[in-house]
C-alpha cells in the first residue's frame, strides 16, 4: 500500500527512542535532570511550563506524547453499533464444490428422481437455503431458483461478523484497522516485538505518526508500537467534496489503495469501514458515479471468459446498490477477506455494513472510486467491453 495525505507531523521530530516503552528508555529523574539555571524541572512544572525546560525532566517523555494525542489516548468518537443489521436477512448460505455443477430441480418429485434437472456451470457457486425439505433419508433445500440435493452441497457457510465504525463527529486524525494479525514492534523497521499487546484482525486503530523505513510506511498506533503499511487499512478524514459532487451532499469514498470506505455527510464523516473490491483484471473502475438502483437481495452471476473456467453464481446476494454499470456495493457472505482485494469488480462488504449504507444512501447518492496508488487503470478505454460484475 502507498502512503496518501499522511497527517504532517512536523512537530513530531521525537526519534525511536522517546516513543520506545518505559521498560526501554526509562524517564529522566530529577536528581540528574535540571534547565540551563540549575533548577529541577518535575513533571508538574513541564507540564504547566514546557517553554522553561522544553526537553528535559521526568515530564519530557509525557509532554511528547501528550502533544501527539497518546497522553492520553482518547478513542475514536463512536456512536453504538446496531446489531440486528448483521441479522435481518434470515438466510443459510452453502457453498457448491467447485468440481460438480451445480444442479436445481423445478420439484420435489424431480429432486428425488434427479430428472429435469437445470444444470448450472461449475465455479464459484453459493445458494441460499429457504426451507429444508426431508423426504426419507433425503435432504432437500428450497433455493429462490429451485430444489437442491443436500449430497450436492457443504457445510453451511459462516457469515463474517466484522463491522465498520458510525461516528459522532469527523475523528481529528488519520485512523483504520489491522487486516493482519501482529505483535507490533517497537520502532520503524524494527521486528515484532512479542512483549507488547497483541493486535487481533480487525482491530481498530488510531495513527499518531508516520515514518519510513526498509522501504515502507510505518505508523505508531500506540506507544512505543509501530506496525507497517501491510497489517493496517486506513482512512484519513477529508470533508472535500470530491470533484463534481456539489457542496452539501452525501457521498461515499472507496479508496482502493487502503481497501477503504468512508460516508460523507455534508462534509462530516459519519461511517467507516474495510472492503474488498475488484482483482485484476476484473478491476473496480475509478470515476466518480451515483447510485442507480437499489435490490435489498438479488442473484449475481456471470464469466468473463469464453470456456467458462471464471463462472460464478451466487444466490440471494444482500443490500445491492448498483452504481456503475454492473458494479454495484453489496453485502458479502461467501468471503472474510475484507481490506483486501477479492471480488470480480464489485465493492464486497460485510452484510451489516451493506445494510448501514443501503438503509443510509438515495437512488442518486454519489459513490467516489479512487486509487491514490495509481495502480489500478483509468483510461476509459480499458473498460468499453466490460460488463462490470
Amino acid at each position: 500500500m502507498s502512503a496518501f495525505r499522511w497527517w504532517n507531523w512536523a512537530s513530531l521530530a521525537l526519534g525511536a527512542a522517546l516513543l520506545a516503552p518505559a521498560s526501554s528508555t526509562p524517564p529522566p529523574t530529577p536528581s540528574t535532570v535540571g534547565d540551563a539555571s540549575g533548577a529541577i524541572c518535575t513533571v508538574n512544572s513541564q507540564m504547566a511550563d514546557p517553554e522553561d525546560c522544553p526537553a528535559y525532566g521526568p515530564g519530557a517523555q509525557e509532554l511528547q506524547l501528550r502533544q501527539i494525542g497518546l497522553a492520553p489516548q482518547r478513542p475514536l468518537p463512536v456512536l453504538p453499533w446496531d446489531a440486528s443489521l448483521g441479522q435481518s436477512i434470515n438466510l443459510s448460505y452453502r457453498a457448491v464444490s467447485k468440481y460438480s455443477p451445480l444442479q436445481l430441480y423445478p420439484s420435489v418429485a424431480d429432486a428425488l428422481a434427479k430428472t429435469a434437472a437445470e444444470v448450472f456451470h461449475k465455479g464459484f457457486v453459493f445458494i441460499s437455503i429457504h426451507d429444508e425439505i426431508i423426504e426419507g433419508p433425503t435432504i432437500l433445500f428450497n433455493t429462490p431458483s429451485g430444489i437442491a440435493r443436500a449430497d450436492q452441497v457443504g457445510a453451511r457457510v459462516n457469515v463474517s461478523t466484522f463491522h465498520g465504525l458510525q461516528f459522532s463527529q469527523t475523528p481529528d486524525r488519520t485512523f483504520g484497522w489491522v487486516v493482519g494479525s501482529t505483535y507490533p514492534s517497537p520502532q520503524p523497521g524494527a521486528a515484532a516485538d512479542k512483549s507488547l499487546p497483541w493486535f487481533d484482525r480487525y482491530t481498530p486503530v488510531q495513527v499518531y505518526a508516520t515514518q519510513q523505513a526498509g522501504g515502507l510506511n510505518w505508523y505508531l498506533v500506540g506507544v512505543g508500537q509501530w506496525l507497517d503499511q501491510g497489517k493496517v487499512a486506513l482512512v484519513t478524514p477529508d470533508s472535500t467534496p470530491p470533484p463534481g459532487v456539489p457542496a452539501g451532499s452525501r457521498w461515499i469514498e472507496v479508496n482502493l489503495d487502503q481497501q477503504t470506505l468512508a460516508a460523507y455527510d455534508h462534509g462530516q464523516l459519519v461511517f467507516a469501514t474495510l472492503t474488498a473490491s475488484g482483482l485484476p483484471p476484473w478491476y473496480t473502475r475509478p470515476g466518480v458515479f451515483q447510485i442507480y438502483q437499489k435490490l435489498e437481495v438479488t442473484p449475481m452471476s456471470g464469466s468473463f471468459t469464453a470456456d467458462f473456467s471464471d463462472y460464478y453464481y451466487l444466490q440471494d446476494v444482500p443490500w445491492v446498490m448498483y452504481y456503475d454499470r454492473a458494479r454495484a456495493l453489496h453485502g458479502t457472505y461467501w468471503h472474510n477477506e475484507f481490506g483486501s482485494e477479492r471480488s470480480h469488480g464489485c465493492v464486497n462488504l460485510t452484510i451489516a455494513d451493506a445494510h448501514w449504507l443501503y438503509n443510509w444512501t438515495d437512488i442518486g447518492t454519489w459513490v467516489q472510486v479512487y486509487d491514490p496508488s495509481g495502480k489500478t487503470p483509468t483510461n476509459p478505454s480499458f473498460y468499453l467491453n466490460d460488463a462490470g460484475y
